[in-house]
C-alpha cells in the first residue's frame, strides 16, 4: 500500500513539473515568435 501511494504521489509530481515545463517552453516558444514577427 505504501508502494502504491509513493509511485501515485511521484506521478502526481512528475505531472505537475510536467505541465510546468510545457507552459513555459509555450510561453518561451511564443515569445520568440512574436519577436521574428
Amino acid at each position: 500500500m505504501s508502494t502504491n501511494a509513493r509511485f501515485m504521489l511521484k506521478l502526481y509530481v512528475y505531472s505537475i513539473v510536467h505541465l510546468f515545463l510545457d507552459s513555459k517552453v509555450y510561453a518561451d516558444t511564443s515569445l520568440k515568435i512574436r519577436i521574428v514577427f
